[in-house]
């Protein structure tokens, strides 16, 4: 028999409302801030004139031509995935990270340039580690190069620190630096230098912080570059729900800064900026300080010095409420005697309400500021501000740089000799997205703005990163390229600063209206000929592992929708009290409902299966039905100890039949990997009816019928079998609080842990309500892994609700789940 495939579909609104969830972070923020996103690709390159103008002409190869000013280059160049690059640029010297999956794991890729960009070094895949690297950091101080990341999903989080002693010739052996991160690590990098002029690691001191599940910041601290380490430290007394810490340092000065959440899930919930020091290097800490006074969101916390000063940066968050937005506004506070106390607190936006993601850098005497204004949540602007650091109490200088009726986000700024670059994503009104540059010169406290220049390369850009470099009048663009058919990193170069011919004076706060001057039009085919798109990857030494042969089943909840379907709970509610036990045969037929055969499948399932497919661009990844599994067609020729897919994905499978049961069992024996993304699951046997293709409740939720009478009976059907071989069972204790909480996960239905011998892979901390702490001592709702006999079962124990599928960093641990199970 051939497998009824359910019809398949592209929900376009729905993929469009899960890219742009960042705007509406209402609710997510209180459990994790967005990631940046950038993207890198290889060696083929074009030029095009100094003057950044139209005249471009094609130029390919390896390297770059002598005579060759600026040009655009694919860094990474190969058949997987390339994305969230970050770059340093140190003289002659270009040293690139980006996340690839082309070993068929998602690792941190190194690349590197050491004549200004005119030749690219190889690529050094710096972790070849099962499962997804995030959040990685680079940091680059005279030979030494340092990588920082955070892996999943083992361990409940992993941070890995890596180092070059050459330049990036060579690395050495990753060091994990710590475990238990609970995917909220955030990890961040200093690095710093004695006064000596000696280019040795004993002159170089490195610092890494983090968030712990149990011990809340964490710093580790080395005094000889990265050799070695001393032990950890808790930055915020052990308070595990402290989040995203930021570093810098100073001579023997150490800041930090993180989020401390307080009264966490209750109505007098705060989110206060931390701040804390070290004088000695960060070999103690005094105590730490709010910098915010019953905030009740603060989020996106930024921190730089200068001399004595410190200055911190962050968005504060006002509820309206029911319905409206949070109002949004970015916030600005410094020290002028090294931490030792803060001025008052001002709103570089003046209070607008719509100000987000800020960042800030410091050059001479001057303090560098852009954000994001959303204008009346319609559309994103970009903010610039300057501030003297003499006289701190308001931006001496503001501008609008994007200005214009597209969305504009995603800032990226350097300084360099008090000329400011600024590069963003320019999204038009079709939702194509290209590269906003401008620069800012200051003349004598008087700025001028030159023009602003797009990249365009028929392919959506996003999350620029700019860099000067301080030898040869160059900056560098880097940039995330991402179209139907591939993901690459793209690198630009031109002169800087740059001039042109027109002039544009602007007078402090004064409005402006800056136009598109120039914009530099790239045709994607042009350096990625179709003919030779399979051989891409040979200049990088890297061949993708696209999943050749792997067959990967979705399972639409057939059963469950139908049983939702109204009837079986207009029943259940018919006859909800406790005085009823005994049997009843009124209002039966409600127990059986019709299967609707022309439905769709859901809308999470459809995500799910075009990210799969395009994760995994040769696996054979298609969508199956209940009927499907209930008739056995998850096995080769009905043989059930042969199983025709690797894996199989559920969806809510909260009704299934005994023979679905019994078959998803035996998958799992056989050697098959079931993946269970949704919790609230085999909660109640149902029967199919292929006469009339109906279902009809048999026993579970709390009921059980013969076919004639029904009366009250269990809650969840395989209550003992479920817990031994799935390893969990449906979690029915209010009020639970999430400790760790990477997705901004909203409780909906969770799975609590009932098998003592599975393996944690993301433990949510979860707390409950002391009335149930007896009964329940060790209540834990986890993503784990539970060995069945050949096969494994990998549980996320929570739901999988819209609002998580929108999550980026949710996505990247599906995607780690994927990459470290399915071979």
């Amino acid at each position: 028999m051939n497998i009824t495939l359910i019809p398949l579909g592209i929900v376009l609104l729905f993929l469009l409302n899960c890219i742009y969830l960042h705007f509406e972070f209402a609710y997510s923020l209180f459990a994790f801030e967005p990631p940046t996103t950038n993207y890198n690709n290889g060696d083929t390159s074009l030029g095009f004139n100094s003057n950044l103008g139209t005249n471009i002409s094609n130029h390919w190869g390896n390297g770059i031509n002598e005579s060759q000013n600026d040009y655009l280059i694919n860094i990474s160049s190969n058949q997987g995935h390339s994305e969230f690059p970050k770059f340093e640029v140190v003289g002659k010297n270009i040293s690139m990270i980006w996340l690839d999956d082309s070993s068929g794991y998602r690792d941190v890729y190194f690349k590197r340039s050491s004549d200004g960009g005119k030749t690219f070094e190889k690529i050094i895949n710096l972790g070849n580690i099962p499962g997804g690297a995030f959040d990685h950091q680079i940091a680059v101080i005279d030979n030494f190069v340092f990588v920082i990341w955070e892996q999943s999903p083992d361990n409940n989080g992993q941070i890995f620190f890596k180092r070059s002693t050459d330049w990036g010739k060579t690395f050495e052996k990753a060091i994990n630096l710590g475990n238990n991160t609970g995917l909220s690590g955030t990890p961040q990098l200093s690095v710093s230098k004695d006064n000596s002029s000696d280019i040795d690691s004993n002159s170089i001191n490195v610092h890494v912080i983090w968030h712990d599940s149990s011990e809340g910041i964490v710093l580790r601290k080395s005094d000889d570059g990265g050799n070695t380490f001393k032990k950890a430290i808790s930055l915020s007394e052990n308070y595990p729900i402290s989040f995203f810490p930021k570093i810098t340092t100073q001579g023997d000065n150490v800041y930090a800064i993180w989020v401390t959440i307080n009264n966490k899930g209750m109505e007098n919930e705060t989110r206060e900026v931390t701040f804390a020091k070290s004088m000695d290097r960060g070999t103690t800490f005094g105590k730490a300080i709010y910098l915010t006074n019953f905030a009740k969101i603060s989020f996106n916390a930024q921190i730089a010095s200068s001399g004595n000063n410190v200055f911190v940066l962050w968005t504060n968050g006002t509820f309206v409420k029911d319905e409206f937005p949070i109002l949004t506004d970015t916030m600005f506070k410094y020290s002028d005697n090294s931490g030792q106390t803060f001025h008052d607190t001002i709103s570089l936006n003046n209070y607008t309400g719509w100000s987000v993601n800020p960042s800030i850098k410091t050059n001479d005497d001057k303090l560098y500021i852009v954000w994001e204004e959303i204008n009346q949540n319609r559309y994103s602007d970009i903010y610039f501000c300057v501030i003297n650091i003499k006289d701190t109490k308001e931006c001496n200088f503001k501008i609008n740089l994007s200005n214009d009726s597209n969305s504009s986000f995603d800032p990226s700024l350097d300084i360099l000799n008090n000329t400011a670059l600024v590069a963003w994503t320019n999204e038009n009104s079709n939702f194509s997205s290209s590269i906003g540059i401008k620069e800012i010169h200051n003349q004598i406290n008087d700025y001028v703005e030159s023009t602003t220049t797009l990249f365009n390369i028929d392919a959506n850009a996003s999350n620029p990163q700019v860099a000067i470099s301080d030898v040869d009048n160059k900056a560098f663009i880097l940039w995330n390229g991402y179209s139907d058919f591939d993901d690459e990193i793209f690198l630009a170069s031109i002169d800087y600063p740059y001039t042109d011919n027109g002039k544009y004076g602007i007078n402090n706060n004064e409005k402006e209206t800056n136009k598109i001057n120039t914009t530099l039009d790239y045709n994607l085919d042009n350096y990625f000929p179709m003919e030779n798109i399979n051989n891409r990857s040979s200049d990088n030494s890297f061949f993708s592992n696209n999943f050749d042969n792997i067959s990967i089943a979705l399972v639409d909840p057939t059963y469950t929708n139908t049983a939702y379907d109204n009837s079986f709970y207009i029943l259940y509610n018919l006859y909800n009290n406790d005085s009823f036990h005994q049997n009843t045969t009124k209002h039966v037929n409600l127990l059986t409902s019709k299967i609707d055969t022309e439905s769709m499948p859901g809308f999470r399932t459809l995500y799910l299966h075009d990210h799969i497919a395009r994760l995994m661009p040769k696996a054979n990844v298609t969508i199956i039905s209940d009927t499907d599994v209930h008739k056995g067609y998850i096995f080769n020729d009905n043989i059930i100890t042969n199983n025709k897919y690797d894996a199989i994905i559920l969806e809510h499978q909260e009704y299934v039949t005994q023979e679905e049961y019994n078959y998803l069992r035996q998958f799992v024996a056989n050697g098959g990997i079931l993946i269970l993304p949704y919790s609230n699951m085999f909660y109640a046997e149902i029967k199919y009816n292929p006469d009339d293709n109906t279902i009809t409740l048999v026993k579970g939720h709390n009921w059980e019928f013969d076919g004639k009478a029904v009366k009250n009976s269990v809650a969840e059907r395989w209550l003992n079998e479920t817990s031994k071989w799935v390893g969990s069972n449906y979690a029915q204790v209010p009020g639970i609080i999430f400790g760790n909480n990477p997705f901004g996960y909203l409780k909906h239905e969770e799975q609590f842990i009932t098998n003592p011998n599975v393996t944690i892979l993301l433990d949510y901390n979860v707390t409950i309500p002391t009335i149930y702490q007896d009964k329940f001592p060790d209540y834990r709702i986890a993503t784990y892994e539970h060995n069945y006999k050949k096969g494994k079962v990998i549980d996320f124990g929570i739901y999988l609700s819209e609002d998580v599928l929108g999550n980026e960093r949710f996505i990247r641990f599906f995607d780690s789940i994927l990459f470290k199970y399915i071979h």
